[in-house]
């Protein structure tokens, strides 16, 4: 199965896709908290800059802020309790 997409011509891999490609040794909560920024950082190097954007009409992307992570960091959290 292939999860990447092209967007600009670019290789890009969706975010709820990123646990299943790393073998879930990033798992969702992981991802919301380093996408929300958090100060310690579970991701290898190379992905230290992982950032989200999101497709607007007319192929518009939209960088997503990391506060925009932190509700969805929080939901995660209150389902693993």
């Amino acid at each position: 199965m292939n999860v990447v997409v092209f967007v600009r011509n670019r290789e890009a891999i969706p975010v709820r896709a990123l646990p299943f490609v790393t073998g879930w040794t990033l798992s969702p909560d992981v991802v919301a908290k380093e996408l929300a920024e958090s100060q310690d950082s579970a991701l290898p190097p190379r992905l230290l800059k992982l950032r989200a954007y999101q497709e607007k009409e007319k192929g518009e992307l939209i960088e997503l802020l990391p506060k925009e992570w932190d509700a969805i960091g929080k939901r995660l959290e209150v389902l693993s309790r």
